[in-house]
């Protein structure tokens, strides 16, 4: 039931209608309930796979709190890590054999295992070092695995901020306004910018093989723009379908593509991944290689990013594309003092815009790889870089907008520059719609331009899945 669907509108309605039906102590009932119906009624056999592991976490879970022996609960916590990691890596391994050798996708697509694994991990970590200062139910544990709004592609959440909200779960009335224009939002994103876009980079990256360097240079930073508002457009979806059953999920995004420095950059972007890997990674191996000093700070950036690449997948441009990363934290961490010095040397404006640009720019090179799906591929369009002879068109109008623009014929140059007017709309007033949805106001305006928007300009024909419900 993608989240881009009708059928997704009028689950989410019915179940939030039902929600103000029921007393306090019912409410936890119907949210699992609803859970497992939108899970099972579109992939059966994933339901059972999520309740086998919910069943084993919880028992683990329970072993690790109750026990007094330190090394039982080590034990305990070491089985519950390991069978996560080996249900996540046992289940993408499926996957990907699944859709090369039957060029379909997977049934274990759907539950979104990586984000599911992580809050497991997240869990048993925290009650093994006595981070909880409560006590979960089965119930509650089981809301927090599989509550349907984060589901498939997050965002991921700590126990310690997601499990005392249901433990004291409310109505609350004016988070429904809220709720529904931040999916309005996220509806925009997804249907009128992000698959608008989408048919721009199939074509370029999937079809076409022949452009020149600047084509490709553009392409790789319109699938920057299709990646951020199609997974934000989720995030935003599901942000507010769970504020609408009275739960806050923690923000994904907060504006990545202005940022400053790839530092910033990953402050910003996926945020909840980010701080997951911060907490339970990047931590614990930065503590340990201490005496190390800088050098103990650089591998835990490459064994953290490396985690982060095998997560996204078990294919090498996902390790590139996670290591070039590593690359660009290392660099400016190693450059700090020179870059201040620099920054000193021209005004504040110059400074954030050439800022910008490089971030965003280095981030597009790296999503190169995130997007090729062969090694080669991604080399072919790197390659085009480099070559000055080739790398500007000498008919732009046929050879640079016409093959930027969906289908690469002139007649489709109208769709092309209405897509690229739409998102130099929405880069600008992202934020203050952010601040006009916050203030919790029903803005008549706002709401109408949307829904114009989307039955204006929409993309119907593909609904196309949002690009991170594969991880």
């Amino acid at each position: 039931m993608p989240f881009n669907s009708i059928d997704y509108i009028a689950f989410l309605m019915l179940i939030v209608a039902i929600s103000f039906l029921l007393k306090k102590n019912q409410k936890n009932y119907l949210l699992i309930i609803a859970s497992c119906l939108f899970i099972g009624l579109y992939h059966l056999e994933a339901l059972f796979l999520l309740f086998f592991s919910v069943c084993l976490t919880y028992f683990l879970y329970r072993k690790i709190e109750n026990c007094k022996q330190e090394l039982h609960r080590k034990t305990y916590y070491r089985i519950g890590i390991l069978f996560n990691i080996i249900f996540l890596l046992s289940l993408k391994f499926i996957e990907k054999k699944s859709f090369e050798t039957f060029k379909t996708e997977s049934i274990l697509l759907f539950i979104g295992i990586s984000f599911y694994s992580l809050q497991n991990i997240a869990f048993l970590t925290d009650t093994y070092f006595k981070r909880l200062k409560f006590t979960t139910t089965f119930l509650e544990f089981s809301l927090y695995a599989v509550f349907f709004p984060k589901i498939v592609a997050g965002p991921i959440e700590f126990p310690k901020e997601f499990i005392p909200q249901i433990q004291s779960l409310n109505d609350r009335k004016q988070l429904l306004i809220e709720g529904s224009q931040r999916i309005l939002l996220g509806l925009v994103k997804k249907i009128v910018i992000a698959d608008r876009l989408a048919e721009l980079v199939h074509y370029n990256f999937d079809l076409e093989t022949s452009s020149f360097g600047i084509t490709n240079l553009f392409v790789a930073a319109i699938f920057t723009f299709q990646l951020y508002f199609d997974f934000s457009g989720y995030t935003d979806i599901a942000i507010g379908s769970s504020k609408m059953l009275g739960i806050d999920l923690k923000e994904n995004f907060q504006f990545p593509l202005s940022s400053k420095s790839i530092t910033e950059f990953w402050r910003k972007w996926h945020i909840s991944l980010t701080s997951w890997l911060t907490n339970y990674v990047f931590y614990p191996i930065s503590f340990r290689m201490r005496k190390w000093n800088k050098i103990g700070i650089v591998s835990a950036i490459i064994i953290t990013f490396l985690i982060s690449g095998i997560w996204h997948g078990f294919a090498l441009t996902f390790i590139i594309y996670a290591l070039l990363h590593a690359l660009y934290l290392i660099i400016e961490l190693i450059t700090q003092n020179k870059r201040e010095k620099f920054k000193q040397l021209l005004p504040n404006t110059i400074h954030t815009i050439v800022s910008t640009l490089i971030t965003f720019n280095l981030v597009s090179l790296s999503l190169i790889f995130f997007r090729s799906e062969s090694l080669n591929k991604a080399l072919f369009i790197l390659k085009s870089f480099l070559d000055f002879k080739q790398f500007f068109p000498p008919n732009w109008e046929r050879d640079f907008f016409a093959k930027l623009a969906t289908g690469g014929e002139l007649d489709s140059l109208f769709n092309f520059y209405v897509t690229s007017i739409l998102l130099i709309f929405m880069l600008l007033l992202e934020k203050k719609i952010r601040t006009i949805i916050q203030k919790n106001n029903f803005n008549w305006f706002y709401f109408t331009i949307c829904i114009l928007a989307i039955f204006m300009f929409g993309v119907f024909k593909s609904r196309d899945q949002f690009i991170y419900s594969q991880f």
